[in-house]
């Protein structure tokens, strides 16, 4: 894939109702330059349009309520570059793939034009970890109804790691082959 480095894309995406006053009337709080590098698309430089209620209404937290647009917000790491498909994309690589760092990197650069540094990719390995511990706690009930379904699970624990160092405690859906814990 040949990459977007370069290119440049407008985003200025209508905000609809106000969550606080259910107005409309929306003003531009600011336009701002924002980098990403998704799969789908390589590495782009966006100018991203965010809005603030005309009201001055404001969030539970005391901040104002703004809007950004969606296609960015639901595509690209919060307070990151990289999409969430890099994100993916690293993480399996790196742990269902067993790749290390400088092998990733290749692979983002030639095949998808995204080049990112070796501290980062560990940066992303790191952060795709967190975020798999996130869905799996989401999901903790349903997983545990699956379990039950199938009148229980054998359990298998594994606490190795090597050269005696850095143990990692795993726990494994034996039928299912999940892992549950680590």
């Amino acid at each position: 894939m040949s990459s977007t480095a370069g290119v440049f894309v407008r985003v200025d995406e209508k905000p609809g109702h106000c969550p606080v006053c259910k107005g409309e009337q929306w003003l531009v709080q600011k336009s701002a330059p924002r980098y990403g590098k998704t799969l789908a698309h390589g590495q782009f430089e966006a100018r991203e349009t965010v809005y603030v209620c005309a009201a001055g209404c404001k969030n539970a937290t005391g901040t104002l309520v703004t809007h950004r647009a969606d296609s960015l917000v639901r595509n690209i790491v919060p307070q990151c570059v990289v999409g969430y498909d890099v994100l993916v994309f690293v993480g399996i690589e790196r742990f269902l793939h067993h790749k290390q760092r400088e092998e990733i990197r290749m692979r983002l650069e030639h095949e998808y034009g995204i080049r990112l540094s070796s501290g980062g990719i560990s940066h992303h390995c790191h952060s795709f970890v967190k975020y798999l511990a996130r869905l799996h706690n989401a999901r903790t009930e349903l997983l545990k109804t699956v379990l039950k379904g199938d009148g229980g699970w054998p359990m298998h624990v594994d606490a190795t790691g090597e050269h005696g160092r850095g143990t990692i405690f795993a726990v494994v859906a034996g039928w299912r082959r999940w892992v549950l814990g680590a």
